[in-house]
């Protein structure tokens, strides 16, 4: 599988979820050294694509009165924290919480600049999703971005959706290492909103 190996599939919905809240929230930043901190953090919105801005950072504080750590990404392994998400019960929307993960990624081939994503699906091939922010012609928008990742390798951008001749071309590269899942894009087996089963049919019958 070449190097260059992080496929985004931009899934836009507009002021939908956000996956960075207003307020502090609970977290636990695991360091790339092997330790721990605890307390409340809160993370910055990024904007599209992938490759804009510097190295990603996670405000944490300790608690009232004790200190506020600005951690880089590149120095961080993981985040566990909680989201705000709305959600439909009984017909009516509500707002609650979640725990999620977040990892770290490169932003590009020199692996110079980190950003944040949440972790959906682990494994050899790895669904990651992050919220970003778009200003075009004094039009703002707030939206999902989904990437598929090969765990430990450096950007592949793209902005194609599934079933696009443009993408298809794309997809026999980027997976030519598993021809029967080059077959399955080719004849339209999966659709752009099934990211999670390429992931998930990639490390069943084609992670090594």
């Amino acid at each position: 599988m070449k190097k260059i190996s992080t496929l985004i599939v931009f899934l836009c919905f507009q002021f939908s979820f956000s996956q960075y809240n207003t307020d502090w929230e609970e977290a636990v930043v695991y360091l790339k050294d092997g330790t721990s901190l605890k307390g409340e953090g809160r993370m910055s919105m990024q904007s599209s694509p992938i490759t804009s801005g510097g190295n990603e950072t996670f405000r944490l504080s300790e608690g009232k009165g004790k200190p506020t750590h600005t951690l880089k990404a590149k120095d961080i392994d993981s985040i566990v924290f909680k989201l705000d998400f709305r959600t439909k019960i009984n017909g009516r929307k509500e707002d609650r919480k979640r725990s999620a993960r977040f990892v770290v990624f490169p932003k590009n081939e020199k692996e110079s600049k980190f950003g944040f994503a949440e972790l959906l699906v682990d494994g050899k091939l790895r669904l990651l999703q992050r919220t970003v922010s778009s200003s075009n012609n004094n039009h703002h928008r707030i939206f999902d971005q989904q990437l598929l990742q090969f765990k430990g390798e450096i950007p592949l951008i793209g902005s194609t959706n599934m079933g696009l001749p443009a993408f298809k071309k794309k997809a026999k590269e980027y997976f030519q290492d598993c021809p029967t899942l080059v077959s399955k894009l080719e004849a339209k087996t999966y659709r752009s909103d099934d990211l999670e089963a390429i992931v998930n049919y990639f490390n069943a019958n084609c992670a090594k």
